[in-house]
């Protein structure tokens, strides 16, 4: 066999380990404690352990999780359990806004609609310095509202921390105050008196300190140009009471326009998702993204916040993820489609995309040494592909181990994707497969090169 078609077999594993991750995590139904899906899925994620915190021995850990997924999904399959949670959790929402008034409404009437009971969550919009009419229309549409609060994040704050790391420190730094010492006033405090903070008496026994002594607490992120679906808080509390420690979900573009550019750049965006997902499903994680997240508030306090990540422009998801990992057991990402978050404010032209793609890329150096090896070894497959091909093309020779890797690579990416979006019942954006097929590779290569010494341009 030829290196390209190792490169091309390995990849196909770690593809195939993703599909199983995504079969291992809840669908959307609730497990009763003791239940064997929800042995099966705790035994998974003891599996290796230890290996999963070191980057050279990343494919010996993939490999014994697979294995243990394969023995226990079967009996997971057969004996999934629905079980519904009562209300356990007090829930923290924190966007961090800049100039955001053409899309703040929408944001605000979506937290509004929420099938959760309004005592068990509040919702902080944490205005970093906006020069538009933000902060009008968030104290206009949530006065008299004791759960929504406005605070206006001063910029000579938390120094050493950039762009939404700022306004979410500042918020989250007063949450925890306020809730563990009301009575004690802030060296930030909030700005705007829409209300004062109420305090959750979740179960008639249990005050604001003993929720985030005992994990009840939770820290749930969206960005101020998304719209949570109906039962997205409902679903994150259902999460954690089942014993999750970090939550992530879906979220794709929404758009009137639904053309073929709208559906292409969902499928890209879908393959970021279904990594995601299979990669919680193994206990191994790899991305996330802050527009659908969640976790509890003491793992900010165990992790320090930000600290060691927040001069990094971006990061506030993935690179906070990888930071937390360390004190979490259980991951969990949602398939339910009444718990999506959708973005409505997606980069409408190429300046503003080729910003995004490059900003992504740029984290390479931060992530930890497993994810970096993965990355790498990726590179080097789409770059042995690539060369492959446009030899073959000039000499109009397409030998077996070529045809093989690019019949095997299609295979699992069509599967891992269309089963993905099975699941989040979006199946409508495969439409787009062959044709980002053809681009991803270049697309890749280019990214990861323009991340890694580019700049790229904060969004205003």
């Amino acid at each position: 066999m030829t290196v390209l078609l190792y490169f091309a077999l390995f990849y196909c594993f770690v593809l195939l380990c993703l599909i199983v991750g995504i079969f291992c995590n809840p669908k959307g139904s609730w497990i009763k404690e003791g239940s064997v899906v929800g042995e099966s899925c705790s035994k998974v994620t003891q599996v290796s352990k230890l290996t999963s915190n070191s980057g050279l021995l990343f494919p010996f850990s993939l490999c014994s999780r697979l294995c243990a997924l394969c023995v226990f999904s079967v009996f997971s399959v057969l004996k999934k359990k629905k079980h519904l949670y009562p209300i356990s959790n007090f829930i923290t929402v924190i966007i961090a806004c800049k100039n955001e008034e053409n899309n703040i409404i929408g944001l605000i009437n979506s937290l509004k609609d929420q099938s959760y009971p309004k005592d068990y969550y509040e919702v902080i919009f944490a205005d970093d310095g906006s020069t538009d009419s933000t902060a009008d229309i968030i104290k206009q549409n949530i006065t008299g509202l004791s759960n929504y609060h406005y605070l206006y994040v001063e910029q000579t704050f938390y120094p050493d921390l950039q762009g939404k790391k700022k306004a979410i420190s500042f918020a989250v730094d007063n949450i925890l105050q306020h809730h563990t010492n009301p009575s004690e006033n802030s060296e930030y405090n909030f700005v705007a008196e829409i209300s004062d903070f109420p305090y959750p008496n979740v179960g008639g026994i249990l005050n604001s300190e003993f929720l985030i002594l005992n994990s009840k607490q939770i820290l749930a992120f969206t960005d101020a140009d998304c719209l949570p679906e109906k039962d997205w808080l409902s679903d994150i509390n259902q999460a954690f009471s089942a014993g999750y420690d970090f939550y992530a979900g879906y979220s794709p573009i929404k758009s009137d326009k639904k053309t073929f550019l709208y559906h292409l750049k969902n499928l890209e965006r879908a393959s970021i998702f279904a990594v995601s997902a299979g990669s919680f499903g193994l206990g191994i994680p790899l991305t996330c993204t802050a527009r659908n997240m969640a976790y509890k508030a003491s793992l900010w306090q165990k992790s320090e916040g930000y600290a060691g990540i927040g001069h990094i422009r971006s990061g506030d998801d993935d690179l906070m993820l990888h930071k937390l990992r360390h004190h979490i057991k259980k991951y969990y990402f949602s398939f339910n489609p009444n718990a999506i978050v959708y973005t409505i404010n997606e980069h409408k032209n190429l300046s503003s995309q080729i910003n995004q793609e490059t900003r992504r890329t740029s984290k390479f150096i931060y992530y930890p040494l497993y994810v970096k090896l993965l990355i790498i070894f990726i590179t080097i497959f789409y770059l042995l592909l690539l060369y492959h091909l446009v030899i073959s093309f000039i000499t109009f020779d397409f030998n077996v181990d070529l045809i093989i890797s690019l019949s095997l690579k299609l295979l699992l990416e069509f599967s891992l994707l269309s089963i993905f979006l099975l699941k989040v019942k979006h199946f409508k954006f495969m439409k787009t497969f062959i044709l980002a097929e053809i681009l991803y590779i270049p697309y890749f290569i280019f990214f990861g090169i323009k991340g890694s010494i580019g700049k790229y341009k904060w969004k205003n």
